[in-house]
């Protein structure tokens, strides 16, 4: 019987997504030490150079940062890479796109019930001028006027939810949400569909209606999954399915 020796690059790649994984699942934290090099070896069982491939390539990637005379940290600016890498996939990986609606359901609907119940006067009457604005670049045909007030209407709304953390967590992920607007608006007549939408939105929160603001962000958020199939439906993306 004769066996083949297994390629050291097999075992780099191993290491590499364990070591990734310690930084992804929040094990380590932005700006932790990464363990030592003896510390690894000894955990994983595999020799000095293939720890420090694998650390070489998260360096690479921009999960890690090698201080001089400090040695290895998560980088600091762990979110924001991680949603700008995110920004790239989403006009061509279907499951970003899953992923991304997903979350949305998960924070906006909340986010749009909680708004009805509680935001300021203010804050409402600034979905309203927005909602306004909104409206006027639709009849206008001016589709980045309305990209750019849509972004800004998504924030109003986690603002108006007086949840410090939800209106953190869109201001975080904006540059995602301006790549996921720019890719549905790319669509004939969603400028108009997803104004509707909000328009529903807005006025279940200027109502104080809960359930009814609720109701009406799943219902938007429905038509925009529709119009992402819609797109990915087109000639140019026929191989592409979101399922």
């Amino acid at each position: 019987m004769t066996l083949k020796k297994i390629p050291t690059i097999s075992l780099v790649d191993e290491a590499t997504e364990q070591l990734k994984d310690l930084i992804l699942d929040g094990t380590l934290h932005p700006g932790d030490r990464f363990p030592t090099e003896i510390e690894l070896c000894a955990q994983m069982g595999v020799s000095r150079t293939v720890i420090r491939e694998a650390k070489k390539s998260l360096v690479g990637s921009g999960l890690l940062e090698a201080r001089r005379r400090q040695g290895t940290f998560v980088r600091d600016d762990i979110p924001s890479l991680l949603i700008e890498n995110m920004s790239l996939g989403l006009r061509t990986d279907k499951t970003t796109i899953r992923e991304l609606m997903e979350a949305r359901r998960i924070v906006e609907v909340a986010a749009a019930g909680m708004a009805a119940e509680r935001a300021p006067a203010n804050a409402r009457e600034a979905l309203i001028d927005l909602l306004d604005e909104m409206q006027d670049a639709v009849k206008g045909g001016d589709r980045a006027r309305f990209a750019k007030t849509d972004l800004a209407w998504h924030a109003a709304l986690a603002e108006a939810s007086q949840n410090r953390l939800i209106s953190r967590m869109v201001f975080t992920t904006r540059s995602l949400l301006r790549e996921f607007i720019e890719v549905v608006l790319q669509t004939s007549g969603s400028d108009l569909v997803a104004a509707k939408g909000h328009q529903r939105v807005t006025e279940a929160v200027v109502k104080g209606d809960v359930e009814g603001a609720k109701a009406a962000m799943t219902g938007h958020l429905n038509d925009v999954q529709e119009m992402i199939l819609r797109r990915f439906a087109e000639p140019d993306h026929s191989h592409e399915t979101l399922e």
